[in-house]
């Protein structure tokens, strides 16, 4: 089980010496955990659209088309706000990315002593224009999205109705 290099330290054959056994096993369960939850989330997704497309099976058959209606109301709802639950989400993901990030190079920036090193001062400008650029990106990024949300919103009734009348539709013909 133990095995000696060339410079005569002792280590394990399975664990090689740059990588923490313990530290990888701890991010393999953080990773099987995670995807386990999303699992879960989509498999209760499925089961609540099911529960929603048997109700709406079930009103086409008696042909109660208000009850119908509001149903496929619902049904809109509940995937309307799931989506903006993950557009939301992978938003504040990614911003947070881009953030970190900037917040990296202006701490960089801040900390750069050209007194030192006067050749440091070129590296400092373009840091400067790299953090600027991804400011812009990020401002940029942040608009787009709120526009895309707002223009969600504006037609949030249209897409509605025309949802409803085209899964009262599929149902009729079904």
């Amino acid at each position: 089980m133990q095995e000696s290099n060339t410079e005569g330290n002792i280590r394990l054959k399975d664990n090689p010496p740059h990588k923490n056994p313990h530290k990888e096993g701890f991010r393999k369960r953080r990773i099987f955990r995670l995807v386990s939850m999303k699992k879960e989330l989509i498999k209760a997704f499925n089961e609540e659209v099911h529960r929603y497309r048997n109700t709406l099976a079930c009103c086409a058959e008696k042909s109660e088309w208000d009850v119908f209606k509001v149903n496929a109301g619902k049904l809109f709802d509940y995937i309307e706000s799931i989506e903006m639950i993950e557009i939301e989400s992978k938003f504040f993901r990614i911003s947070k990315i881009i953030l970190f990030v900037l917040l990296l190079m202006v701490v960089f920036i801040f900390r750069m002593n050209i007194d030192i090193y006067p050749e440091m001062a070129r590296i400092k400008e373009l840091a400067f224009l790299g953090a600027v650029a991804g400011s812009c990106f990020q401002l940029y990024f942040f608009l787009n999205f709120r526009m895309y949300m707002e223009h969600k919103m504006t037609f949030y009734k249209k897409r509605r109705e025309r949802f409803i009348r085209n899964i009262e539709r599929d149902f009729k013909e079904y």
